[in-house]
């Protein structure tokens, strides 16, 4: 019985057709509706015309030859995987999306498209030699939003685009990569249109990344597809369908039909990458009916099937009913039973799981429903964040190779529950930060991080001297997935990232040891013979004594010095005695800064002959040669490879003024020196001038330098001197910056300062900063405190404001120079102090060694004295020891 009009009619109707004993069918009773209709006919409004499939070869994440974080290929921009895409278009593509034409310039090449795209499916890479596809859902469940569309930004040709075949080899001119991406785009020989696709919501298609490695590839083309979005018409166009019937059946229908299980609530889903065994991967979800109504007896489940994002079937979900008795009762949740999964570059695809889940009802209905397959959802296998133990801060010499050994990262993990070799699959390590050397690498694979040495050759220019001394701020990066150029530490369903902020120190290179001194002489006696020089029976004489110290490959004979360039100090026939040479070390100068000190000891009057004022001794010059191994003529050293630029430019590193106190104690002496040191106190009598050399200082390409030290035109004065009364002289090589040690007056400096919390760092005062080296400051009662590698006030390179050398000290621009004295009164109390000297009736009185210097406020480097001709760069303002710019490095200690 149907009812085609509107009208009012009989109470009820009853249909009796069909029916077993003519009875009537009361579901299909109803009463009258005086104002609606009692039939229905179902008609569709489609508005939407002309959309189009876009059909393409595949579509490119990023920009060709694209490889990695913070990497641009050739011209293109950097940082762009994610943020674009490019897709060629071919045949009808080409009107499927349009060029806009409309007002643009004669000379415009490239165009833009108003066409709306929404991906559909996607290429991917499931290996550098498979390529396959994905369905790609437009939305971002972040944001809930469920048509992400793209546009065209600009069209062009392969060729206008720079992308053409020659442009994008690594023999075409353009390189931008070596070849990687120059297969990318299908037919790009027929130089093709080219879309630019701002995808900067949701990314689609593959980038020039191996899925495997991480690293550069060719992209292997594969079908993707685009829809455009429709024309809508403003009309309203209807289409008739062939459902028709009475309204009232309809609604009993829909109500009363299905029986059987319609679907699921509280639903909910979290399956991580660390979920071992056992880990339920949903909460309990209840069963209920078309009309959402849970059932008395509960239904019967089963998992029928799993399969993941590409349509492979797996078998690790079980279906778990909730456990009689419980508040779980009637209840089913889902729970993994594998062993454990890693997430890794196809998991944003392949571990997305779909289920269906066979229900029965205690009357015998049965319904498949179908849940999860949400890729960034429901069903989606969750990361989790890489870890690594602390590396924390590095400290670490210029001629170091490994700044950080694979070792420091033998605690990565990617996140699974997984030992072994799966906890570190697809781990990549990067680094990052601002102003770091260029030639630092890091091994993508196990996280070795490497830098060039001095005298390498590679990726650094001839002649590499190391990197430069100071603190570097870098960041560590673990990515898991494979995964390159990212940040993210949120998103759950892409590869994440651990990172750790530290400093990298690049410290001095030390010295190779056989250049050093073999024994720390302190205090020279009978036991030390061979570093003093020879004894005299002669009365009322004075003795000019030289000698000469070397440090050489191999043993060296007295006339390889006097015949290959240093000048026999001889003044006159029989008055110059020359002592042999004596060696110091084992071998050559090969790397680091060498300290050199010349040392003079006297014993104390009571120990010497009465000679009225006592014994007087003159002071030496000290004058430092050099050659490269395998040369054989020596040459005095320059002031540019002095450490402190020490000396006087043309005339080598000889004493400059002051290191060579002025004394005139007695002027009717047979040879025309004016320098003496008196020693007629009780005390013992002390002298100390540095020198220091770094092996880097020399642009030469080079195998090792050799030395020879001359001290030359110490004045003896006897009668029959005694090995224990006699002046004697002695060199001492050490490590500058690492130094082991310092000879002051009788004591080792660097053991005297082995108890301070700042060693092996040494404390020093300092002034305010000021604008010239001319400037002297008391620093009584300074408070300013910094810390430097050795107590050689006059060769500190570098001061630090904490005690490991990682903070370094850097002045305001404009007040580059400070004063700066060594804490040797309050951390170094069993250091004597030096003395000024003694002058005619003025006795020699404490002092506590002071220089002026300048920094760089950049840098924190010491700045030289480039334009002088002679002198220091850290000058001396210690009472009358100082003269500007000439004053030397000399220490006295002569208490009178």
């Amino acid at each position: 019985y149907t009812v085609t009009t509107k009208g009012r009619v009989s109470d009820s109707y009853y249909r009796t057709d069909n029916l077993p004993s003519g009875q009537p069918d009361l579901r299909f009773a109803y009463s009258i509706n005086d104002l609606g209709w009692y039939s229905y006919k179902i008609v569709v409004k489609q508005t939407e015309q002309e959309y189009y499939n876009v059909y393409l070869p595949g579509i490119l994440n990023g920009y060709p030859g694209q490889s990695k974080a913070g990497e641009a290929a050739g011209d293109f921009p950097a940082n762009e995987v994610g943020l674009t895409a490019h897709i060629v278009l071919f045949n009808d593509n080409i009107n499927k999306v349009p060029r806009d034409l409309k007002e643009v310039g004669e000379q415009d090449k490239q165009f833009r498209s108003s066409v709306v795209l929404y991906g559909r499916v996607s290429n991917t890479m499931l290996s550098t030699s498979e390529a396959s596809n994905y369905q790609y859902y437009p939305r971002l469940s972040s944001t809930g939003k469920n048509a992400i569309d793209h546009t065209a930004i600009a069209i062009a040709t392969a060729d206008e685009f720079d992308m053409s075949f020659p442009a994008l080899s690594a023999s075409g001119g353009a390189t931008v990569g070596g070849d990687f991406g120059n297969k990318v785009f299908y037919q790009i020989d027929t130089n093709p249109l080219i879309a630019r696709i701002s995808t900067t919501e949701k990314s689609i298609g593959q980038p020039n990344i191996s899925p495997v490695t991480g690293t550069p590839f060719n992209m292997l083309p594969y079908l993707a597809i685009y829809e455009t979005a429709p024309f809508e018409s403003n009309l309203d166009l209807y289409w008739e369908t062939t459902s028709e019937g009475l309204i009232v059946d309809l609604n009993t229908d829909v109500a009363s039909s299905n029986a059987g299980v319609a679907g699921f609530e509280n639903l909910t889903w979290e399956f991580k990458e660390d979920d071992g065994a056992g880990t339920a991967v949903t909460g309990y979800f209840s069963p209920v009916n078309n009309e959402g109504q849970g059932y008395v007896t509960a239904p019967i489940g089963q998992l029928i099937s799993t399969v993941d994002g590409l349509g492979g079937n797996v078998d690790f979900f079980n279906l778990e009913p909730g456990a009689v008795g419980t508040a779980e009762e009637g209840k089913f949740r889902i729970v993994y039973t594998g062993q454990g999964i890693v997430f890794n570059s196809a998991s944003p695809i392949r571990n997305v799981y779909t289920f269906v889940i066979k229900m029965t009802t205690s009357d015998g209905d049965v319904s498949q429903i179908t849940i999860g397959g949400e890729v960034g959802g429901f069903g989606a296998l969750q990361n989790v964040v890489p870890s690594f133990n602390s590396i924390g801060d590095v400290i670490t010499q210029q001629d170091t190779v490994t700044i950080i050994p694979p070792a420091s990262f033998s605690s990565a993990v990617n996140g699974t529950s997984l030992t072994g070799a799966p906890s570190r699959e697809g781990l990549v390590y990067s680094f990052s930060g601002t102003g770091l050397p260029e030639n630092w690498t890091m091994n993508p694979n196990n996280g070795t991080l490497t830098q060039s040495v001095p005298g390498d050759t590679v990726n650094v220019e001839r002649n590499f001297s190391g990197n430069a001394i100071g603190a570097y701020n870098v960041r560590l990066k673990l990515t898991d997935a494979s995964g390159v150029n990212t940040n993210n530490t949120t998103n759950l369903y892409e590869p994440l990232v651990a990172v750790e902020d530290i400093v990298i120190k690049i410290d001095y290179s030390r010295i190779n040891s056989e250049a050093s001194s073999v024994s720390c002489v302190l205090q020279p006696d009978s036991a030390n013979l061979a570093a003093f020089h020879p004894t005299f029976e002669q009365s009322d004489l004075w003795y000019p004594i030289s000698r000469i110290y070397y440090i050489a490959q191999n043993s060296l004979d007295y006339d390889d010095f006097w015949i290959n360039g240093i000048e026999n100090p001889q003044l006159e026939p029989g008055t110059q005695f020359l002592a042999p040479v004596f060696r110091i070390g084992t071998g050559i100068h090969e790397k680091g800064t060498i300290s050199i000190t010349s040392n003079i000891y006297a014993p104390p009057n009571p120990l010497a002959p009465a000679l009225g004022a006592g014994t007087i001794v003159g002071v030496p010059d000290t004058e430092v040669y050099f050659r490269f191994a395998g040369d054989t003529t020596w040459r005095l050293f320059e002031r540019s490879n002095e450490y402190n630029q020490v000396g006087l430019v043309g005339n080598g590193v000889k004493s400059p003024t002051f290191d060579k106190p002025n004394n005139f104690v007695n002027n009717n002496l047979p040879y025309p020196y004016e320098q003496y040191l008196l020693n007629g106190s009780i005390q013992p009598s002390w002298l100390q001038a540095v020198r220091a050399v770094d092996y880097n200082s020399f642009s030469e390409t080079n195998d090792g330098i050799e030395y020879a030290i001359l001290v030359k035109n110490l004045l003896q004065r006897g009668p029959n001197m005694t090995i224990n009364t006699v002046a004697k002289a002695w060199v001492q090589v050490d490590d500058l910056h690492y130094p082991t040690c310092v000879p002051w007056q009788g004591v080792n400096a660097v053991s005297a300062n082995a108890g301070n919390p700042e060693a092996p760092y040494f404390k020093y005062f300092r002034s305010t900063g000021g604008n010239n080296s001319q400037e002297y400051v008391d620093l009584t009662g300074a408070t300013n405190v910094v810390y430097s590698r050795n107590p050689y006030g006059d060769y500190v390179d570098q001061f630090y404001t904490d005690t490991v050398g990682l903070a370094t000290y850097k002045p305001t621009s404009g007040l580059n120079y400070i004063n700066f004295a060594l804490d040797r009164a309050i951390s170094l109390p069993s250091l004597t102090q030096w003395t000024t000297l003694a002058l005619n009736d003025s006795p020699s009185t404490d002092v506590n060694l002071q220089w002026v210097a300048g920094f760089s406020n950049t840098s924190g480097k010491r700045i030289f004295n480039v334009g002088a001709i002679e002198g220091v760069s850290a000058i001396q303002t210690t009472n009358n020891l100082y003269s500007a710019p000439a004053s030397g490095t000399l220490r006295i200690a002569n208490n009178q």
